[in-house]
């Protein structure tokens, strides 16, 4: 087995590949001992037992190995009857909670090893009484059939095995039954004797009679060392020839079973001390004497048994009195309790922890089982170190885990996983298992879908594995990934789940930052038909755009980016020269250039301009060339035309050259110059204002032969006045244009605003917002004006809100004032952001709303002439900012 207990070697092929790691065999090797289990059938029917032992390699144990054998010794013990008569035998048997289990065969019962037992509780066997006692006697009882025995008692408190050695007690009994009714007999005869005879012949019989009663007595309190010395052939001396035979045959098995005891006593990699009670009055305790002590402990203390046996405890260890385990064996022998403890004794050369279980087994003894468990401390204290750097790893891996157990209704947290989750997890007692976990912070989006992973793992046994994301407080927002595994016993009822769960947000937003940039470098290649490609030369790996095949006719990743494929789009006049640019310039130079005559997938003839840049690793060794490849077919055709044209024009070049320079100029100051803006203006406003300002006066007259109302004639009014002011405006712009310098005035711009939003007129229902504290800055009137009017206007025209908001404000800076008109509208794409000042740039293409594109370009020009700058922040379906500056 390896060391967490996969099977990975047998003689018996079907188990390979389980896990014994809860077997105690296995967790005793692991830890370094030998082992001795209990018996087992095996596959054919025979009485086996579990040996296992750890495989060193360089001190450090790397596995265990785990060996099945016969228990030829045991089985003997029970199957060999030779002198032990008709009745006699001996067996072995074990307690396994409630009931005790007989471990070999029984004379009278074959089959009942392992499948014969009876209630723990019952002391009316010979066994049970040891197993209820649990100590070492000589008894007359009943065994197992009932029958009426005397058995000699031995209890292994180490395995927890009873062993028994009975005779019938009428066969045990027989020869002294046989001496009783011979000498009654014998007695009958004396009497009827002479006292004569009796005088001379008494003393003959007499001292027998009183040795073998002797003996008989020391028999009945189980020495049977003590034999007959009675050598005579008569009744007596058969019967004290009984009495011997009887006694060795007892004495060999005294033998036998201790001899089996000492070699499963020395044999238990566990150190076993039996302690006798020393008092000096009959309360108080004052030492202890080592009685026995086994192989292990020998090892373990680093002295022999024949150096301890018969010594004290606290002389021999002074220092135990210091640690308190003088007090605690106090405590066991006055109350029973047993007790356990872990202690570390740095003296007299051991410098060991142990771990001590002390067992009280009379008044007068107590058993001391210990083991050297310093390298388990060790393992615990590394145990510790790893976990501190596996939490910290946590934290700095932004992944967390946790264990939610479904018994207990209890969630258990590492310190990374509440971090990741906010701190907002607490306890999950009332949450059930159709939900998951976190659901409280889990985002409302995402809610079923980690409540139907989290089920289908728990009842159909899948694989959790999901991706959320989680709302923590004050709106932030989290992405993360979790994985876990569900737990089950043996009836397949789930227990618990352990699961882990990674931070992904800043891989989340990292993705969709390259995916926008990637779909922009592929706008930017396809507009400006240009490909890329990466020949990473150490991986041997070729990559190119999908441009790149677009570019000569193909479907991204059509064919296969091999040296003969790459070469078919080169036009065969070109691939020698192609092939020698890229073998000698790559190890030459870090960048180059080039340019040959490709074919297309339809056959067609271009050419292609290349450049690339050239990678290497610290030794200078090339790893990787990348660079651009982009189609200039028309480009070419156009210099070869300009070459034809100009054959014959050669000496009128420098001529033409100059006065394109200055045209190109002139025309550069005109399309700068906010006159085009302004004629633009002029022309587009000044005719549909001068048909509404002459169609007034006709509507006035019109109206004094069909009388209208005063509010009607008031709207006339305002008409014929707005008419005048849009052309002013019109006019002030076209002056604007023409004049190099504008003149600037005091302006309250607070003042300024309420006259362009009286100008707009904008719909009631609109909530406009004016900071009173707006600024008095030095403007040109018109001009301030026109971008207030444009900006306003803009944020009225484009508002798609039920409850339509727009606020003016200003801040003040050391060097200008920022002005800002913000609104809840429509927003701006983003694609549109960057060219939203361009002239006929237009933000939204919407039939109801008309709009020419040029408001925001007079803007730009306006603010940029006035020494200030323009800028936007918008997001689309949520409202745009506007901001320009003015100097002070």
């Amino acid at each position: 087995m390896s060391k967490d207990g996969q099977i990975i070697a047998s003689t018996d092929t079907t188990v390979i590949g389980m896990n014994w790691s809860s077997d105690e065999s296995f967790r005793a090797a692991v830890l370094g001992r030998k082992f001795f289990g209990d018996l087992h059938y095996d596959q054919d029917q025979l009485l086996n037992a579990f040996l296992s032992s750890p495989i060193y390699f360089e001190d450090r144990i790397i596995g265990v190995i785990i060996m099945s054998r016969i228990a030829e010794g045991i089985i003997s013990l029970s199957n060999v009857y030779t002198g032990m008569g008709s009745t006699g035998e001996t067996y072995l048997a074990k307690q396994y909670g409630d009931s005790v289990v007989y471990l070999t065969p029984l004379r009278f019962d074959k089959n009942a090893a392992l499948k014969r037992s009876f209630p723990a509780n019952d002391s009316s066997t010979s066994m049970g009484k040891i197993m209820n006692a649990k100590k070492d006697t000589l008894i007359r009882g009943k065994d197992y059939q009932g029958k009426d025995v005397l058995a000699a008692l031995k209890y292994f408190p180490e395995t927890g095995w009873g062993m028994i050695t009975e005779f019938g007690y009428k066969e045990a009994m027989a020869p002294i039954v046989l001496l009783r009714n011979r000498l009654l007999l014998f007695n009958g005869i004396v009497i009827l004797i002479s006292t004569i005879l009796a005088y001379f012949l008494g003393s003959a019989f007499v001292k027998p009679i009183e040795e073998l009663t002797f003996n008989a007595n020391k028999f009945s309190e189980g020495d049977f060392s003590q034999l007959s010395g009675i050598r005579s052939k008569n009744e007596i001396g058969v019967l004290a020839h009984s009495f011997n035979v009887m006694a060795k045959r007892l004495q060999k098995k005294i033998v036998k079973s201790d001899t089996m005891f000492s070699t499963v006593f020395d044999s238990v990699e566990q150190g076993i001390i039996l302690f006798k009670v020393i008092r000096d009055s009959p309360d108080q305790i004052k030492d202890f004497e080592f009685v026995l002590v086994n192989h292990w402990a020998e090892i373990l203390l680093d002295r022999t048994r024949m150096d301890l046996i018969g010594k004290r405890w606290v002389e021999e260890y002074p220092h135990v009195k210091d640690l308190g385990l003088f007090d605690m064996q106090v405590k066991v022998a006055d109350t029973g309790e047993t007790m356990t403890t872990d202690y570390f004794y740095g003296f007299q050369g051991l410098n060991k922890w142990f771990k001590n279980r002390v067992i009280k087994i009379s008044d007068e003894e107590l058993l001391v089982t210990f083991d050297d468990i310093s390298q388990q401390k060790e393992a615990n204290l590394q145990i510790e170190d790893l976990q501190s750097i596996f939490l910290e790893s946590q934290s700095l891996g932004k992944i967390g885990s946790y264990e939610w157990n479904f018994l207990d209704k209890k969630l258990t947290l590492t310190p990374a996983m509440s971090e990741i989750l906010c701190y907002a997890i607490k306890d999950v007692a009332d949450i059930s298992m159709e939900k998951h976990p976190f659901e409280a912070v889990i985002h409302p989006d995402d809610k079923e879908k980690a409540n139907q992973t989290i089920r289908r793992a728990i009842y159909d046994h899948n694989l959790y594995n999901v991706e959320y994301t989680i709302l923590c407080p004050g709106n932030i927002i989290k992405y993360v990934w979790s994985r876990g595994k569900v737990f089950y016993d043996n009836q397949d009822r789930p227990i618990k789940m352990i699961g882990t769960v990674l931070d992904i947000t800043e891989w989340k937003r990292s993705k969709h930052e390259i995916q926008k940039r990637e779909i922009l470098l592929s706008f930017a290649e396809e507009m400006a038909n240009i490909g890329s490609y990466e020949f990473d030369i150490e991986n041997g790996k070729t990559t190119w755009s999908d441009q790149l095949y677009k570019m000569y006719g193909y479907e991204p990743n059509e064919f296969e980016l091999t040296e003969d494929n790459l070469l078919r789009v080169v036009h065969p006049d070109d691939k020698q020269y192609f092939k020698r640019i890229f073998e000698e310039k790559i190890f030459q130079e870090n960048a180059f250039d080039y340019q040959f005559a490709c074919v297309r997938k339809d056959g067609s003839v271009g050419v292609s301009y290349g450049k690339a840049t050239v990678f290497r690793n610290e030794n200078n060794q090339v790893t990787k060339v990348t660079g651009f490849i982009q189609d200039i077919t028309e480009r070419v055709m156009m210099v070869e035309q300009l070459r034809g044209l100009n054959a014959g024009l050669e000496g009128r070049v420098n001529e033409r050259t100059k006065e394109l320079s200055v045209i190109i100029h002139n025309l550069k100051i005109l399309n700068d110059s906010l006159d085009n803006y302004a004629y633009i203006i002029s022309h587009d406003l000044k005719a549909p204002l001068t048909v509404i300002e002459g169609l007034v006066p006709f509507i006035k007259e019109d109206c004094k032969a069909r009388p209208v109302n005063e509010e009607g004639l008031k709207m006339l009014d305002m008409v014929g006045a707005k008419v005048e002011d849009m052309k002013n405006i019109i006019e002030n712009v076209l002056r604007t244009a023409k004049m190099q310098k504008q003149i600037k005035e005091p302006i309250d711009l607070l003042q300024l605003c309420q006259d362009v939003l009286t100008t707009l007129n904008p719909p009631s229902h609109f909530h406009i917002d004016i900071q009173d504290s707006l600024p008095i800055v030095n403007y040109n009137r018109t001009s301030l004006k026109q971008i207030l009017q444009n900006l306003i206007g803009n944020a009225i025209k484009y508002m798609d809100k039920k409850n339509p908001h727009i606020k003016i404000e200003s801040v003040e800076r050391e060097k200008y004032f920022q002005i800002g008109v913000s609104d809840n509208g429509s927003g701006i794409p983003e694609d549109k952001l960057a060219k939203i000042f361009e002239r006929f740039e237009i933000a939204h293409s919407k039939e109801n709303i008309e709009s020419h594109g040029l408001g925001l370009s007079i803007v730009k020009q306006l603010v940029e002439a006035n020494g200030g700058r323009v800028w936007v922040e918008s997001e689309l379906g949520k409202g745009s900012d506007f901001y320009f500056t003015i100097p002070k």
